[in-house]
């Protein structure tokens, strides 16, 4: 008992902290993903398409401290898109500071969703998530990326993108 009152306490002492100049939020809210894209000009970002009701993507969060640290070696940005609609606004904003997801946010309006179906969705535009995907200068180069999990497996993603024309 003491101890899940410890994780609650945890909890909402990590959700009243601010943020950081390490959380960036997105100004522009992008109708399409080409259009997300162009904000990132001349970058290498991992994109985690995720959600604060989705057991599996928040599971991925345990790996965020040794993810951090490779995209920072290879020079990469995170950018976050939550799929979450928008009355789920403030517990994304929660789960963001207790996750301490450092790198870029979104939350995905229903125009950037449809675009989101139509690139990644499955059986009649089912969109899976967590879904990891990486663009470069813009464009989508790895549309089934390596999960923080299998960190090996993305460094090797990450390494063969630099030697890639």
């Amino acid at each position: 008992v003491v101890e899940g009152v410890q994780r609650v306490a945890a909890y909402h002492e990590k959700i009243r902290a601010g943020f950081t100049d390490d959380h960036r939020f997105l100004e522009e809210q992008p109708a399409s993903f080409k259009a997300l894209a162009a904000a990132f000009p001349g970058k290498t970002v991992y994109i985690d398409l995720w959600a604060t009701w989705c057991t599996p993507c928040k599971a991925q969060f345990a790996y965020n401290k040794e993810l951090k640290a490779l995209l920072k070696k290879q020079g990469v940005e995170a950018l976050y898109i939550s799929i979450d609609r928008q009355q789920e606004e403030p517990r994304w904003k929660e789960m963001i500071r207790y996750y301490d997801l450092q790198g870029h946010h979104l939350r995905a309006s229903e125009a950037l969703m449809k675009d989101l179906r139509d690139i990644f969705g499955e059986n009649n535009k089912t969109l899976y998530i967590p879904r990891y995907t990486i663009m470069k200068n813009s464009t989508l180069v790895i549309p089934s990326a390596r999960q923080p999990s299998d960190l090996k497996g993305l460094e090797e993603q990450l390494n063969e993108l630099k030697i890639a024309p």
